[in-house]
């Protein structure tokens, strides 16, 4: 072993005390380590802050999309039926998802950009919709409480408790208010829910779908699941 590297006790020059001189390789190799550790554990916390902030799902769909992400353009024709049946205007206009067509990663310049449902229907996915035409979005209608990921209601929304957005007066147009008073916006995220690709578990978890009116945080998500 090194001599210079042991740990030994020696006098003090003014006093003849002795004082102990600790191994400074070992307390160098401990510092190292400290420091590896406290940077792994801000990893960890950033990880765990960003998947309760925005959702589980989202992290780990975001996780695959990395770097190319996983083929989805099935599920995302999936999602743009469910809107062209149930007549969802927003969610097929203008509602936009991030969509992989193949595995080639960026050799297709598609792969993993924003696309609309209506916009898909240009792809070749075999999509189309009778139901919609899209011709009452943003750019040709304005901003109504609809098109911009929210709905009418009489009460007050809930921005208390943090489960609503109030977007009344963003709006541009409110033809669409009718008797009601404010616009509401809510987000899976904001209802405490996440978003997954399959249906929620009956006995730990409510659907509140439903109640989402802002799904641009879906991505090639359907349901909308909140713990009991």
């Amino acid at each position: 072993m090194n001599k210079y590297n042991k740990s030994i006790w020696l006098p003090n020059g003014k006093d003849g005390k002795l004082i102990w001189f600790p191994n400074q390789k070992k307390a160098a190799e401990m510092t190292i380590g400290t420091i590896v550790v406290i940077i792994l554990s801000l990893i960890v916390l950033a990880v765990i802050v960003y998947g309760f902030t925005t959702g589980w799902g989202n992290l780990w769909e975001n996780i695959k999309n990395f770097g190319g992400g996983r083929v989805n353009v099935a599920s995302a024709v999936q999602g743009c039926n469910v809107a062209c049946t149930s007549v969802s205007e927003y969610d097929y206009c203008t509602l936009t998802r991030k969509i992989t067509f193949d595995e080639t990663g960026t050799k297709n310049k598609d792969n993993n950009q924003p696309f609309t449902c209506k916009q898909l229907e240009s792809k070749g996915v075999g999509l189309s919709c009778d139901n919609l035409d899209c011709a009452g979005t943003i750019s040709s209608q304005g901003k109504t409480c609809s098109n911009s990921g929210g709905k009418w209601q009489v009460k007050a929304c809930d921005i208390s408790g943090k489960t609503q957005e109030d977007i009344t007066s963003v709006l541009t147009n409110t033809d669409d208010k009718g008797a009601n008073v404010y616009c509401c916006k809510s987000t899976c995220t904001s209802l405490k829910g996440i978003w997954k690709p399959t249906a929620c578990d009956p006995s730990t978890q409510t659907d509140i779908t439903a109640d989402v009116t802002d799904k641009s945080d879906q991505l090639s998500n359907t349901f909308c699941c909140k713990s009991k």
